[in-house]
């Protein structure tokens, strides 16, 4: 959002949740990243990029190609990304470990994480 946006009063598409001691909107976490980010086995770490949201569709689309029911979890949140002890995103946490980081991935790519670290 810039400037403008925000002195005419218009609102981010993105919901905000979490508040500073102040009670201004700390994060840009939505309420399903917020519910889920404890209980989730797939998350996926990145930004608001194109590059990012693209990968991210390329990793939900393998782990439901290999056959797994769970929802993958897009996280971008940074002081939640720092917590897994990633700077470079896009980021792919599985069973909360960090597989990957700072590569964007292909379906194939991300079978071949799976079939590696034997997940």
């Amino acid at each position: 959002m810039g400037m403008f946006d925000f002195l005419s009063g218009k609102q981010d598409k993105e919901p905000y949740n979490g508040t500073s001691l102040d009670g201004k909107p700390l994060y840009n976490l939505s309420e399903k990243e917020s519910k889920f980010l404890n209980k989730s086995r797939f998350l996926f770490l990145g930004s608001y990029g194109k590059k990012d949201k693209n990968t991210f569709n390329n990793v939900k689309q393998a782990i439901e190609d290999m056959g797994y029911n769970d929802e993958v979890i897009f996280i971008r949140n940074n002081s939640e990304i720092l917590k897994f002890g990633v700077i470079n995103t896009p980021a792919l946490v599985v069973d909360g470990r960090v597989v990957t980081y700072g590569e964007h991935l292909e379906a194939k790519d991300v079978k071949d994480l799976f079939d590696k670290y034997d997940l």
